[in-house]
């Protein structure tokens, strides 16, 4: 079945000739695609691993308060 006559008419893919070619070129496209994919994923969780590492030694302060008590508050904190 997988090693069958080439001359077989029900191949869905001719064995030479311009769509085989354009078979070969589609499923190299996209194995190019997959592995950019892959890598971005990758280095986008590298990415969010070092923001993370950052952003837990920091924190922020929202300081609501009227203009003329701004300056306490911020001593406050």
């Amino acid at each position: 079945m997988i090693a069958g006559d080439p001359r077989s008419p029900d191949r869905v893919v001719p064995p030479t000739g311009f769509t085989a070619r354009l078979t070969v070129l589609t499923a190299a496209a996209m194995a190019f695609l997959a592995v950019f994919a892959l890598a971005l994923s990758l280095a986008t969780g590298r990415l969010a691993d070092r923001w993370s590492d950052a952003l837990a030694r920091s924190a922020t302060i929202r300081i609501s308060a009227p203009p003329d008590q701004m300056a306490a508050q911020t001593r406050s904190v």
